[in-house]
């Protein structure tokens, strides 16, 4: 029994089960140029803090920048349909269940890749690294941790393209 006693019994996360591109990938008629330019005006306009910039390979990613998140409902549907991320549910223990939350607070970087082809320019916008604010049991610090198995909701993805198209 002392083996048990500081052990704390938790349930897995429910993973996300909705139906989420993996990748948003949008055309534009603009050159290359007039898309780079509109990407970094849309940056700068929207204060997102740019970590990699090379124009070369057609790549920027921003900072890890702090965003909300939801759950899904048991229908699938969005508690949130407005947050940028759906992350699995956890299990509530002091309720003895799992609970749809909305506008969880993460964190995680955007990259956009421009490439130019014969007929028009691609622009892919992906959210990458996402991390969820967890509180230590053991000491009560604060800390990050990667949350595995999260989608986006293509709705930060379609605001940016639709800018810079």
């Amino acid at each position: 029994m002392f083996l048990f006693s500081g052990c704390i019994a938790t349930k897995p996360d429910l993973p996300v089960r909705g139906i989420y591109p993996a990748v948003y990938t949008y055309k534009s008629s603009k050159s290359f140029e007039d898309v780079w330019s509109n990407v970094i005006d849309v940056f700068a306009q929207k204060g997102l803090p740019i970590k990699i910039i090379d124009k070369s390979s057609g790549l920027i990613v921003s900072e890890s920048i702090l965003m909300s998140a939801t759950n899904e409902l048991k229908t699938l549907k969005l508690k949130d349909s407005t947050d940028y991320v759906v992350i699995p549910k956890k299990y509530n223990a002091s309720q003895n269940k799992y609970s749809a939350l909305a506008n969880i607070p993460v964190r995680g970087e955007w990259n956009v890749r421009i490439k130019k082809t014969d007929s028009c320019t691609l622009i892919n916008v992906n959210i990458v690294n996402i991390e969820e604010r967890y509180t230590n049991p053991q000491n009560g610090v604060v800390q990050w941790e990667n949350v595995a198995g999260f989608k986006s909701t293509g709705i930060f993805e379609t605001t940016i393209a639709d800018l810079i198209k």
